[in-house]
């Protein structure tokens, strides 16, 4: 009897240790944040579309089946969308509140978003020309604000990680086999057609 009791302590003291360890993990510099980037082989103008419109964000995000809002047209400051996604890990389908807080057309996006209860946090896409196409860079930081979630943050950020590098793959894939955009008269020719017509 002795012995079960010496084991059984063991084993609560080491599963205390781990999530003292967690805990202590999770309080670091950097928590909660993630960087990215991708470069696709299209223009900057046709990238900023896959970000920012409905129908092809629903394409390469994955676990999204849905994004509701009551307001159209180009993304602005104050937009309000919902994310409905069905999380493979919780086994439920959560709706995740986002609020547009930056626009610059063709170079920034920026959106704060929360889960109630769970957690908060803002992303950021930058859009960057380069040689061969465009430069995707997203930068996450999310607060967990569950108390579970929250000590498991070291173990729940690489596997958002694992997700968003997946998602970007999958971006870069179907925007480059996407038939490109019919190029927009250049502006000499512009010119030139307007000096004709007069």
């Amino acid at each position: 009897m002795k012995w079960v009791l010496i084991v059984i302590g063991a084993l609560l003291g080491l599963v205390v240790l781990c999530v003292l360890a967690l805990f202590l993990v999770s309080r670091r510099s950097g928590a909660g944040q993630s960087t990215h980037s991708v470069v696709v082989a299209r223009p900057v103008a046709e990238v900023w579309t896959w970000i920012t419109e409905p129908d092809k964000v629903r394409q390469w995000v994955s676990w999204l089946v849905d994004i509701r809002t009551t307001e159209t047209g180009p993304p602005r400051v104050g937009m309000k969308e919902v994310w409905v996604m069905d999380d493979p890990n919780m086994k439920k389908q959560l709706e995740i509140d986002g609020t547009i807080t930056e626009v610059v057309p063709g170079q920034r996006l920026g959106v704060a978003i929360s889960l109630p209860g769970y957690f908060e946090g803002d992303m950021v896409y930058s859009l960057t020309e380069v040689e061969g196409g465009t430069r995707l860079e997203t930068k996450g930081r999310y607060k967990y604000l569950d108390f579970v979630f929250s000590v498991m943050e070291p173990l729940v950020t690489p596997e958002a990680d694992k997700k968003m590098r997946g998602d970007l793959a999958r971006l870069k894939s179907l925007a480059e086999a996407a038939p490109a955009a019919p190029a927009a008269p250049a502006a000499a020719d512009s010119a030139a057609a307007g000096t004709r017509a007069h």
